[in-house]
């Protein structure tokens, strides 16, 4: 149902787009207007679409949680990746992507 809910949005937005352009592009050429509806009205992300792909961002809150990064090893979290996240194998991302193991994770409400 989810899908369907951002599907039938996605839609929405790429007609009311459409129209929007049209209305302030002005052009009264019938013909022009068709095609170009027909056109504005490709699948959004597509090749040649008015729309590219949507961007949904989480509305909803974090909180801290009670655990930090080091005490959900091995039980939340598998050890290997809690020590990959801790302690990077790859030069480039030692600097920005190395989580502190005292570090705690955020969870939704």
């Amino acid at each position: 149902m989810t899908n369907l809910f951002y599907t039938d949005l996605i839609e929405q937005l790429n007609r009311r787009a459409t129209r929007a352009a049209l209305g302030l592009l002005g052009f009264r050429n019938d013909a022009l207007r068709a095609y170009l509806t027909s056109y504005f009205g490709h699948e959004a992300g597509l090749p040649g679409s008015f729309l590219a792909d949507p961007v949904f961002e989480a509305t909803f809150s974090w909180q801290a949680s009670e655990f930090s990064l080091g005490e959900l090893s091995g039980k939340l979290l598998h050890k290997d990746l809690v020590n990959a996240l801790s302690n990077p194998q790859i030069e480039q991302l030692t600097e920005n992507y190395t989580f502190d193991l005292e570090q705690y994770a955020y969870s939704s409400e």
